[in-house]
């Protein structure tokens, strides 16, 4: 399982839920249309004249959540013909872009970074369950990465550049099989467990 198209068929199945299609293939056409789109819109923006004010001191994870914000309001007000969406939920995907023609809806998520490294092996976590991008869309679902550039000096950050990433069924990935626990399960759990001090 190298693939996105592979890693859903193999979630979907292990989650026992009814194969469909959550990673489809691109219409050239609609590659075009939100390129120029979003391109543009990025460009009214004026970033560059136009940084957002952060704490010095903030965390990379913060700054990433508060520029993906930032971008996906400010590119938003400036779209023609689409229109960005919250994606409501915990995990993937952020937002929704949605064709105002005919209210298709695409699964965005939206990255912050300094600069790209194409010999970089740094993780861009995705996605680590199918369940949100069910209850959103409607397959066959399309997924667009949107990664944004930034530069940071005391308070201040610039957006410089946006890449569009359009994933395909055969777009390489990396998976990682994961379990977790919770205090619940655990307390639930039919194994032995053992305290230090005894709780009253």
């Amino acid at each position: 399982m190298n693939n996105l198209g592979d890693y859903f068929g193999e979630l979907v199945s292990r989650e026992g839920k009814r194969a469909g299609s959550l990673a489809a293939r691109w219409p050239r056409k609609e590659i075009k249309r939100i390129t120029r789109c979003l391109r543009s819109a990025f460009g009214r923006c004026q970033f560059n004249r136009r940084p957002l004010l952060v704490e010095r001191k903030i965390t990379d994870p913060a700054m990433g959540n508060r520029l993906a914000s930032f971008f996906a309001n400010k590119v938003g007000e400036r779209l023609r013909n689409y229109r960005i969406e919250s994606c409501s939920g915990q995990g993937y995907p952020d937002k929704r872009l949605v064709r105002m023609a005919n209210q298709r809806a695409y699964a965005l998520e939206l990255k912050a970074a300094h600069s790209f490294e194409p010999k970089s092996n740094h993780r861009v976590i995705l996605t680590c369950s199918s369940s949100k991008l069910r209850r959103h869309f409607v397959p066959p679902i399309n997924h667009l990465l949107v990664t944004v550039f930034y530069r940071k000096h005391r308070n201040r950050v610039w957006i410089e550049n946006l890449r569009l990433d359009f994933l395909e069924p055969w777009t390489k990935v990396r998976v990682r099989l994961e379990a977790s626990v919770s205090q619940h399960l655990l307390a639930e759990g039919k194994h032995s467990s053992f305290w230090h001090l005894r709780r009253s």
